[in-house]
């Protein structure tokens, strides 16, 4: 997902590896032209979520995340340790160890974490109780009531059976109850996007 600010850009998830990034980032470029990516939200710390957040930073981006994750990220994730293997742009020319070290964009979340311009918002919160992943963020845009989760729940496609409800899914709608979020339609980091309705549905039935 990418959302768009008065002056700025912020993308959500930088899965998998640089390539991928790029062509995110120059799709972002292309929708949103004039508008820099300031802001990559990382929802946690798996490998198929966090790949490409080093491409974000070679860019210039603030990474946000759990407050959990700040020191695996600073002292491996985002190491200017050589990559003889596979070299990447953060490791080529990285501009924030130019002249001397300084502190890397790294912005944590401990209970809720707001980017606004003063006419869109985004609200950042980590989700309680759950098993899947320490440290696990989701994101809700209140005025279009939409709520990004990964991991957790991915609407079923068209025709496709109806998912059994699980514990991530339960988590997940305890978390929506507990924050008190209006959510009209649900995107999935990996899926497709689809109603709020229809998820409270299918968690309210009873597993057999």
């Amino acid at each position: 997902m990418a959302v768009e600010f008065r002056d700025f850009a912020a993308v959500i998830e930088a899965p998998l590896n640089e390539e991928r990034s790029l062509a995110v980032i120059a799709e972002v470029n292309k929708l949103m032209p004039n508008k820099p990516i300031r802001y990559v939200v990382n929802t946690h710390h798996h490998f198929d979520h966090t790949g490409g957040l080093r491409t974000y930073l070679a860019q210039g981006a603030t990474i946000v995340t759990h407050q959990d994750n700040k020191e695996y990220y600073e002292r491996v994730l985002f190491s200017t340790a050589p990559r003889t293997l596979q070299p990447d742009r953060f490791s080529s020319y990285y501009p924030y160890f130019t002249g001397g070290r300084r502190p890397l964009p790294v912005e944590t979340v401990n209970q809720k974490y707001v980017l606004s311009d003063g006419v869109r918002t985004i609200d950042i919160y980590p989700v309680q109780g759950l098993n899947h992943a320490a440290g696990m963020l989701m994101v809700y845009l209140p005025k279009e009531k939409i709520l990004l989760n990964a991991d957790l729940y991915s609407p079923p496609a068209q025709g496709a059976p109806t998912p059994t409800p699980n514990a991530n899914m339960r988590s997940l709608q305890q978390n929506i109850q507990r924050l008190k979020l209006d959510v009209a339609q649900h995107v999935p980091i990996h899926g497709q996007p689809g109603p709020g309705d229809q998820f409270t549905q299918i968690v309210g039935r009873q597993a057999n």
